[in-house]
């Protein structure tokens, strides 16, 4: 070997460590000169290619070609290392380590690509032993074939990382130095760890200089909103110590949630947070990314809700779901079907009050008798003189009385709303007022479901009263957003998925939380629960029985409705009956045929009420409270 042969070599190693340290420069603001960044990939690549083609051809076969891989290896090293401090847009030099690398990211990759590299140092030394003078430049792009496939996901990769390097540009991460202009042209230096080799997963980037501690939560909302375009959600996490930012983009929430095969009805009940919880379905922390099921949970937060979306987005299915809840739970439901079909399958299945069409009225009225019985119950024990009876108005809290939960769904609201004339109308719309504000002391808890819940039909104080609120969907209109969960759209996060189910759920005045509602078929409910014989449905005790119970038990219905046939009674099976629930507490299934309030007995032997006798409402501080 003649010192002339090592010319070429020498100013090749020259070239790739130059270019390399020209590349890492910084300004006075330690931050990247692009300009430098771009002249140093050029020299590094350019001296790998000029070392390749200056291999000393006098070299022995075995010599040959361990200095080809080795400057081979190198030279890729130093040229992907040059490009380190490239942010903010997208080199050649890139693209090209970026698909070699991709190409030795699998046991098959690598199979592949040492076969490559083998064959490529073959052909060098075969064309060497020929006298081809480009031969190690035709060996190595042998050896890099299998790079050639991968250079659609090189580029690819290397875009994301622009991109989010673009993104998160500027004060965010560049500090108060850097102009608008220059923050977008350069970029922030970001690390970043990618999933499949090609979409963003892990970010790694320096806090800004100026940056506080009381702007973390500010900053996450921020990160959030620039990451958006790489997927939804990214967990934020703020290293004060050493004053750097981790998003990490978290797995996103199940396209379907299904009870009981995502989720069994015995974790349901295992898990509830309380008595009256009921299951929604999965939601997201768009803070941590953390998936945890979401409870509509009456005891904690408020104890009414409202659902609304568009029409075939899931508001049907999410009450549905309630329902099975509360049938296997034995609560008594009263359901307000106006459009007559979605709930049908309902109507026989033990403690359900089905009311249908126009008769969905009636079933607003059934529910405020049975509210108005059970006030007038907890009033009575109220005033009975029993020791601490006067310190618990909440009826389901009583210890020993006589009522089980009740929930009442209204379906379409809106709809219900406008049945009848106007007198009627406006009965209903008192009725629903009067559901929203009183009955939770009384053990009830209502569901009312609209597409859009308009002032005309469901005033602000009955809204107000309805502080649970689902909203399915509905991404793009903003008004019904304002007008179900009250928020404007623009302060939300876009969803991340657009199927049904999707929605936002707000419970108990917290941030709205994205939800995939459960979904449960009507036959896994009916198949869990026994259907009743005509004789034995739950009476209808308050309001006309409805038309298709007639119907079903094969009565004549030719004529006009009578009022004696409205069941006033319940059933004897429905009789009060208290059962163990094997936690030692009393649980009572059952409808009582009437109030058993206390009574007083006057010196003549005759019974009297001493509610009648006072002077006042005893509860109009009850009404208010509420």
């Amino acid at each position: 070997m003649t010192a002339t042969s090592l010319i070429g070599p020498v100013i090749s190693a020259l070239m790739l460590l130059g270019g390399w340290f020209v590349a890492g420069s910084q300004d006075e603001h330690q931050q990247p000169r692009r300009a430098l960044v771009t002249l140093g990939q050029w020299v590094a690549t350019a001296g790998l290619v000029l070392g390749l083609m200056s291999l000393p051809p006098e070299l022995e076969p075995l010599q040959y070609s361990a200095a080809f891989a080795v400057l081979l290896l190198l030279g890729l090293v130093l040229v992907r290392g040059a490009g380190r401090n490239a942010t903010g847009w997208t080199s050649t030099a890139e693209i090209l380590t970026a698909a070699m690398m991709l190409s030795w990211r699998t046991w098959r990759r690598v199979a592949w690509s040492i076969a490559a590299l083998i064959a490529g140092v073959g052909v060098a030394v075969w064309l060497t032993g020929q006298g081809w003078p480009l031969s190690g430049l035709l060996g190595a792009l042998v050896a890099l074939a299998p790079a050639r496939w991968w250079m659609k996901c090189g580029w690819d990769r290397e875009r994301a990382q622009t991109g989010v390097e673009r993104a998160l540009a500027g004060t965010l991460s560049g500090g108060a130095e850097w102009n608008v202009h220059e923050a977008t042209l350069r970029g922030a230096p970001v690390k970043i760890e990618f999933e499949g080799g090609r979409f963003p997963k892990r970010l790694k980037f320096a806090l800004p200089p100026g940056w506080r501690a009381s702007s973390e939560d500010t900053l996450r909302d921020d990160v959030r909103k620039r990451l958006d375009d790489w997927g939804r959600p990214w967990g934020v996490v703020v290293n004060n110590s050493k004053r750097q930012v981790i998003a990490e983009r978290a797995e996103q929430l199940p396209t379907k949630v299904s009870v009981p095969s995502t989720t069994s009805w015995e974790w349901i009940a295992e898990n509830a947070p309380s008595p009256l919880a009921m299951y929604l379905g999965a939601g997201q922390n768009p803070a941590s990314g953390e998936h945890y099921p979401v409870w509509w949970d009456p005891d904690a937060t408020d104890p009414h809700a409202l659902i609304g979306g568009r029409t075939k987005t899931g508001k049907s299915v999410c009450l549905r779901l309630l329902v099975g809840q509360a049938i296997m739970r034995g609560w008594l439901i009263i359901i307000c079907d106006p459009k007559g079909a979605d709930f049908a399958w309902a109507g026989r299945l033990p403690g359900v009050l089905y009311f249908s069409g126009d008769e969905a009225v009636n079933g607003l009225a059934e529910a405020c008798g049975e509210m108005d019985e059970r006030r007038a119950w907890v009033s009575r024990h109220v005033w009975s003189g029993v020791e601490g009876a006067d310190e618990e108005p909440d009826l389901l809290k009583i210890a020993g009385q006589p009522y089980r939960p009740c929930l009442v769904i209204l379906d379409e609201a809106a709809e219900a709303a406008g049945i009848g004339e106007s007198d009627e109308q406006k009965q209903t719309k008192t009725n629903m007022s009067r559901l929203a504000r009183l009955s939770r002391a009384a053990g009830m808890i209502c569901a009312f479901a609209t597409q859009r819940p308009d002032a005309s039909f469901l005033p602000g104080e009955t809204k107000a009263n309805l502080g649970t609120r689902v909203m399915f969907l509905s991404d793009g209109d903003s008004t019904m957003t304002q007008m179900i969960l009250d928020i404007a759209l623009k302060t939300l996060n876009k969803l991340t998925s657009n199927v049904r189910g999707r929605g936002r759920v707000l419970v108990g005045g917290e941030d709205a939380v994205e939800t995939q509602g459960a979904f449960v078929t009507v036959s896994e409910i009916k198949n869990r629960v026994s259907t009743l014989p005509p004789d034995s449905l739950e009476p209808v005790r308050f309001a006309s029985e409805p038309d298709w119970r007639r119907v079903l038990r094969g009565d004549d219905t030719s004529g006009p409705f009578s009022e004696d046939k409205t069941s006033t009674t319940p059933h004897p099976q429905h009789s009060e009956q208290k059962q163990s629930d094997g936690t030692g507490e009393t649980a009572y299934q059952g409808h009582p045929a009437a109030p058993s309030g206390p009574t007083a007995t006057t010196s003549e032997g005759v019974s009297r009420d001493p509610l009648q006798e006072l002077p006042f409402d005893p509860f109009e501080a009850f009404d208010q409270d509420q």
